[in-house]
């Protein structure tokens, strides 16, 4: 299956693949696994927890809890980091 996103402004791309791992360990848990390490550089640290930047994601899901609860800290952290850029962008 393809998806081909028209207006990634509008497209919350992120949040839907998270949904997605929700649901898809929703359908089965007791098969559901994460991957598990190395994971390129990384030897301890769970893949999932190095893709989302911290295990917040992971524990989120884990916790049976919809990953849309941390959309508000998504917004958050991203209006932070768009600040903290604006100094380094050359363009």
């Amino acid at each position: 299956m393809q998806l081909h996103v028209g207006d990634r402004g509008r497209f919350p791309a992120f949040l839907t693949y998270l949904l997605l791992i929700h649901h898809a360990r929703r359908q089965d848990k007791a098969r559901f696994a994460w991957r598990e390490p190395p994971y390129e550089y990384e030897r301890v640290k769970l893949p999932i927890d190095i893709l989302a930047g911290s295990d917040r994601v992971r524990k989120t899901i884990e916790q049976g809890a919809s990953p849309k609860q941390l959309a508000g800290g998504f917004r958050k952290d991203a209006a932070a980091f768009r600040r903290r850029r604006r100094k380094y962008l050359l363009y």
